[in-house]
């Protein structure tokens, strides 16, 4: 665990991180971001920022990608909220989207570990995700699925561009 106050180690963090994720792609991230959006205070948005400029690469919440952590299965006190992350509310979440980018937040997995906080949620996103249901509406709200990359590269004006935080992302 990371001082976030320290600007030295939150700065050390960020290039461990950076070579970690080199080491395991080959490739440098397609944007920058934090658990549980501790970038969006200082020290760390000022390190994360800077760095985000010197690798030409967004940093999330700045910019021109929106930012959507509405899919998501609880409640501030971490109470279960399954209707959240229900196929219908995926949806109709999508055809709420305004137009130009936006990034889904989402966390599904396969498997977690027993007693995982945010476990049977995590579990439960992938079913969403793949639901007929949200394919219907990604295709009546004119989204299409795509990269970080791809979504920056469009132009500003080319309607709905989403994407999600996983590689699941969304392009119209």
């Amino acid at each position: 665990m990371v001082d976030t106050a320290d600007a030295a180690a939150v700065a050390h963090e960020l290039e461990r991180q950076l070579e970690r994720f080199r080491g395991l792609t080959g490739n440098d991230p397609s944007h920058l971001d934090s658990h549980q959006h501790v970038h969006r205070e200082e020290p760390v948005r000022s390190i994360m920022g800077r760095r985000a400029k010197e690798l030409r690469v967004p940093l999330r919440h700045h910019g021109r990608m929106r930012y959507c952590g509405a899919f998501y299965g609880q409640r501030h006190n971490g109470s279960p909220m399954p209707e959240a992350i229900a196929p219908e509310r995926l949806a109709r979440l999508l055809a709420e989207l305004p137009e130009g980018a936006t990034e889904l937040c989402c966390h599904p997995a396969a498997r977690v570990e027993a007693g995982m906080a945010y476990g049977p949620e995590r579990l439960r996103e992938p079913e969403s995700l793949c639901d007929p249901r949200v394919r219907q509406a990604l295709e009546r709200a004119g989204i299409r699925l795509c990269t970080f990359t791809e979504a920056l590269a469009a132009p500003a004006t080319s309607g709905h561009l989403q994407h999600s935080v996983e590689p699941w992302a969304l392009l119209a």
